[in-house]
């Protein structure tokens, strides 16, 4: 019975957890494209517009400061990865051309693993044994260290959740590595801006006005 409930616990955990998105693509002889598109977009921002002053009867003053919410224009720049017209993932389309940097996100995205997995039951250990000990279940055994052990219980949940937590966004993160090292490793590079203002920079066939 227990190594059931040992599995079913596993089993859980494991699913929880984001595992690494590579697919292990392999190398078709299509050339290894870099897409880079970027853009301008307009946000909402609060930006400071004054301050007021007040003085009740005893002569104490109070601050307080006003702030509006206002357009912001920026510009964004995004990019993916292609073999061939075929999207890979960063890990996948770095092995083609640069085995050192894939072998550098395969690194990055196993640590992140490993923290999603250490992280998320501490924090469920952390979070149960916190409730069970406010609900008042083991305090007469513990006595005065009732207070040590639900502060224990407490930091262990907050290691843990910020354990899964930075390696669950690790593992989301479409991109490790920077654009400098996806440029070096191209075949081709193309730059757009919109749909269908796209430009060769790199490869055998640089020409302007290319299309996706």
């Amino acid at each position: 019975m227990r190594s059931i409930t040992m599995i079913v616990v596993a089993s859980t955990l494991t699913s929880a957890c984001m595992s690494n998105p590579a697919t292990h693509a392999a190398d078709n002889g299509l050339p290894a494209r870099l897409l880079i598109v970027s853009g301008t977009g307009v946000r909402d921002v609060e930006v400071q517009a004054g301050r007021n002053v007040y003085t009740n009867t005893a002569g104490e003053q109070s601050e307080t400061v006003r702030y509006k919410t206002v357009k912001e224009k920026f510009n964004w720049k995004d990019w993916g990865f292609f073999q061939g017209r075929d999207r890979l993932d960063e890990q996948d389309w770095f092995k083609l051309r640069d085995p050192a940097a894939s072998a550098e996100i395969e690194k990055a995205r196993s640590r992140a693993y490993r923290e999603q997995m250490i992280g998320l039951p501490m924090a469920v250990v952390g979070i149960a044994g916190a409730s069970l000990l406010q609900a008042g279940v083991g305090s007469e055994q513990l006595g005065s260290a009732a207070s040590t052990a639900s502060i224990a219980f407490y930091a262990l949940a907050a290691g843990g959740t910020f354990l899964f937590g930075k390696g669950l966004r690790t593992m989301r993160k479409k991109r490790l590595l920077p654009l400098s090292r996806a440029y070096e490793a191209a075949d081709e590079v193309s730059q757009c801006r919109g749909p269908r203002r796209c430009v060769t920079v790199k490869g055998s066939a640089e020409r302007a006005g290319t299309t996706r």
